[in-house]
């Protein structure tokens, strides 16, 4: 299939065959949507398709209103995935805000019956983040632009572009908001059958630990790099560490970690 077919408002196929029987659904970083993934490849070829999901309030569904929760988010993402993935195998990637969502998602869809085979978190820390603030949606536009640049958000390169802030500012004031209100949970509930976490610029190795304490059915792949610009800026750079971390060795039965 070509890449980008954009057939429903909720998400875009990306890159893989859609008769492929295990979707890798894709969410970016806080402020960003479905189209960011649009030059990344699948990391299986045909055999896994690479599906990105779009959050209310922006591209194609940016009449819809911005939902202002993880909780919210991952709600709306699993009746989606429900729907387009009955009968076969689910698998997540997120970067930084995305895998808080996906996270969350592969919870709910837990107790739809749903048990996501791999959940790839990209440079995002397990538990609260303190460079982040609840009051982002009050700020001033040249606060909000100084706050964001502080904490780094998006690479410098982006606040150079008005247009660029202009349109996606809003959305990233809603997705912080909803990061620091987020209630991470103590369960054991399964989330996925294998936990995988790519390090950046933003979380060390020693604090990917944090998403499976005791170290049970977890790949870390270290690295420095500002993931989130990679993928803004170098797409392909970024699918191909997606790719080697997708076909690490897989096993069952990851508990959540507490």
């Amino acid at each position: 299939m070509g890449q980008g077919q954009d057939d429903d408002t909720r998400y875009l196929w990306i890159d893989g065959d859609r008769s492929a029987q295990h979707l890798l659904f894709a969410i970016g970083q806080g402020g960003t949507g479905a189209s960011v993934w649009l030059e990344v490849q699948s990391p299986r070829g045909a055999e896994v398709a690479l599906v990105a999901v779009r959050l209310p309030g922006r591209e194609n569904r940016l009449s819809e209103p911005l939902l202002h929760t993880v909780e919210d988010n991952a709600r709306d993402v699993a009746a989606t995935i429900t729907d387009l993935a009955r009968g076969r195998a689910v698998s997540f990637v997120g970067v930084c805000f995305g895998a808080v969502v996906a996270y969350e998602c592969s919870r709910q869809l837990h107790y739809r019956g749903v048990h996501p085979e791999r959940l790839i978190v990209v440079d995002a820390r397990f538990g609260p983040s303190d460079d982040l603030t609840a009051e982002a949606e009050t700020l001033s536009d040249d606060e909000f632009s100084q706050y964001a640049r502080d904490i780094g958000v998006w690479p410098d390169w982006v606040w150079e572009d008005p247009e660029f802030v202009a349109m996606l500012a809003r959305q990233l004031r809603a997705d912080i908001a909803a990061h620091t209100t987020y209630q991470w949970p103590a369960s054991d509930a399964p989330v996925a059958g294998h936990l995988a976490v790519m390090t950046g610029s933003r979380v060390s190795a020693a604090e990917a630990k944090a998403w499976s304490p005791a170290g049970e059915h977890l790949t870390i792949a270290e690295g420095t790099a500002d993931l989130g610009a990679q993928l803004l800026r170098s797409p392909a750079e970024f699918g191909a560490k997606l790719a080697a971390l997708f076909t690490a060795n897989v096993t069952a039965n990851v508990t959540a970690p507490r």
